[in-house]
């Protein structure tokens, strides 16, 4: 019988006060971790040619020096454009309420010059991509622009708060030229939504910046692509842009420009990791060990599963995002690696369904979709996280805010032990897992990465239920002592775990469906 077995159980007063210490602790590890501003921005000088644009559509193209346009042509320009549209549920929408602009697609123009030959390319990797990537990632990082539309925005013109789309799995951000034309307003705001008290918000005034510039220059933005923006109204003069897609290279594609020099680690990953390297020294830490989860900040794209698509495939597409953490994001992954920790991705649907009163947090290790009508019956419990739990293999793990009951696990059809019982309708294949969440964000649509789906409950009869989904790191801590639970075959695996951003479609009201 081990020493341990013999130690008597803690009171309740003791237990709670072990709580309250995990409390802080895991607080201090939250606010160690420091987001950097999700872009960055500058002007760069240009020779005179390189502002040369042509443009036209069918034969009636034109060429106009932006350096030294006039209004007649800028107006010109314009004229040429076509309404703005903007996506909205995977459609083109034009509204000139929320977005009154002019746009260009890329097949009718052509630049002179391109954010490569300019340099800007090693900018953006530099301030925005290896800034914000942990130092494992740094010496790698390959990155190319692709080009997308110019814009046009004249007097009064202006684009409401929006999110880009990505366009590809590789696509982490945009990058915006702003040409030095005479205009005044049309400022970029951009904010990082779900940040609480309230978002964090920056600005960036092109025509200023220009208008401070002692030779011929472009301005530039870049920005992930999570990023909430918006374009306010120019007061007057024609504003031009050309915007970029910025995309990660993948391993079978010639890089844009040269992998950069491996530097120092930044000052905001040494924080968090000397605070997790703290509290792994720190006996009173999780002393026989656990397991931590990250809510994860930004958001990426994941082609959307098929009904064909296999267990297997669905797991191998989160680890094609290898590379392609942003952020604190990255950091995170980083620093745990590093510290012999094992990590991986999960995705954790948090369900509001009718069964029982109660919110339900359930975990899957793949991506799911929703899209086909499907009718849950009583075998399913007749909710989204039953349905999860029995078919999708995903398992009960506690919220935030406190341990399972375990007098309810019968409901889930399991003893107060967390074994599983006989019942076929069983909804738990996998037992529950106790999880301390280090951060909990925002369960919101549309707020970070987390998404919602509506679906019809069944039980003694019909209600909505609904789902809120989000992407969290799941990292695994040994006892103190042995913390370390990262095998050395499990290195590549570990950074492979990455980050899914889940199309989520809301069903009609007659079904639902799960995948």
């Amino acid at each position: 019988m081990s020493t341990q077995s013999n130690k008597p159980e803690k009171s309740k007063e003791e237990l709670e006060a072990d709580q309250q210490k995990l409390s802080k602790q895991l607080l201090s590890l939250q606010d160690s971790i420091v987001r950097k501003p999700p872009y960055c921005y500058g002007t760069v000088p240009v020779d005179v040619k390189d502002c040369i644009l042509f443009y036209g559509k069918d034969d009636d193209a034109r060429r106009i020096n932006l350096s030294q346009a006039t209004d007649e042509q800028l107006q010109h320009l314009a004229k040429t454009c076509d309404p703005a549209t903007f996506g909205v549920h995977e459609q083109d929408v034009y509204d000139e309420t929320y977005r009154k602009a002019g746009k260009l697609d890329a097949e009718h123009f052509s630049l002179n010059v391109t954010p490569d030959h300019l340099g800007l390319l090693d900018i953006v990797r530099d301030q925005l991509v290896l800034v914000n990537a942990p130092q494992a990632y740094i010496g790698g990082t390959k990155i190319r622009a692709e080009l997308y539309k110019l814009n046009v925005y004249g007097p009064q013109s202006f684009f409401k708060p929006h999110v880009d789309t990505p366009r590809g799995e590789t696509m982490f951000g945009s990058l915006v030229l702003v040409f030095p034309t005479s205009y005044e307003g049309g400022a970029l705001v951009l904010r990082e939504r779900g940040c609480n008290p309230a978002p964090k918000e920056w600005s960036v005034d092109s025509a200023s910046l220009l208008s401070q510039t002692s030779s011929p220059s472009i301005a530039y933005v870049a920005f992930f692509s999570d990023v909430e923006h918006e374009v306010l109204p120019v007061e007057s003069g024609y504003r031009v842009t050309i915007t970029y897609n910025l995309h990660y290279v993948s391993e079978d594609e010639p890089p844009a420009v040269s992998p950069p020099q491996p530097r120092l680690v930044p000052k905001h990953e040494a924080a968090f990791r000397a605070t997790l390297q703290g509290l792994l020294d720190d006996p009173t830490f999780l002393p026989q060990g656990g397991n931590l989860l990250f809510c994860l900040w930004h958001q990426y794209p994941l082609p959307t599963p098929t009904e064909d698509t296999t267990l297997e495939e669905s797991r191998q597409a989160l680890r094609r995002l290898a590379d392609r953490l942003k952020g604190s994001d990255a950091l995170v992954l980083q620093v745990v690696r590093a510290l012999g920790l094992d990590a991986s991705l999960r995705i954790v649907l948090r369900d509001e369904g009718w069964i029982y009163d109660r919110t339900t947090f359930v975990m899957c290790d793949h991506a799911v979709r929703l899209g086909e009508p499907l009718e849950f019956g009583d075998g399913d419990a007749g909710n989204l996280h039953g349905y999860l739990l029995q078919a999708k293999r995903a398992i009960l793990i506690n919220g935030p805010f406190g341990p399972l009951d375990k007098s309810d696990l019968w409901r889930y059809g399991l003893d107060d032990e967390g074994s599983s019982d006989d019942e076929p309708n069983s909804d738990c294949v996998n037992g529950p897992m106790e999880v301390h969440w280090v951060n909990y964000l925002h369960w919101h649509e549309g707020v970070d990465n987390t998404h919602k789906t509506t679906y019809m409950a069944y039980g003694n009869q019909a209600s909505i239920g609904t789902a809120y989904w989000r992407v969290c790191l799941l990292i695994r801590v040994g006892p103190f002592g042995q913390r370390a639970t990262m095998t050395a075959g499990d290195e590549h695996a570990t950074n492979d775990f990455k980050v899914v951003l889940l199309e989520v479609i809301t069903v009609v009201v007659q079904s639902y469906a799960v995948y």
